[in-house]
């Protein structure tokens, strides 16, 4: 890998996070479940990042990544994951998942809901 200094390869499993619930009651969720990759930066924010999406298509689940051109560099920065991506062609975003963490990426969902944002019964 060749991320920039004071980053780090991340993810953030969208349906997992404390929020999402919202967003499906509200309508607001997004039409697929995704897993969003990025150059996470310590302390906050990040240098890129991209999703990738989980869906039915012919009647068998199937994996895409949409990148802009923003994030381009990621094909640069972490080779390894796109050479895992094409070699093993991950069905589900558990399959992307699993290289995710062969990597040694960092699982960054927040899956508790924060102190700020909880209300009182």
């Amino acid at each position: 890998m060749n991320l920039p200094d004071d980053t780090f390869l991340g993810y953030l499993i969208c349906d997992e996070a404390w929020y999402a619930e919202t967003l499906r009651r509200t309508g607001a969720a997004r039409k697929y479940p995704e897993i969003m990759v990025s150059a996470s930066a310590r302390g906050g924010g990040c240098a890129w990042e991209f999703p990738i999406e989980e869906f039915e298509l012919g009647g068998r689940m199937v994996t895409r990544a949409r990148i802009f051109n923003e994030s381009y560099v990621a094909f640069q920065q972490v080779p390894e994951l796109f050479e895992l991506l094409a070699e093993r062609r991950p069905q589900t975003l558990q399959h992307v998942r699993e290289i995710l963490d062969e990597l040694g990426a960092v699982d960054e969902t927040q899956r508790v809901t924060p102190e700020r944002y909880r209300t009182l019964s």
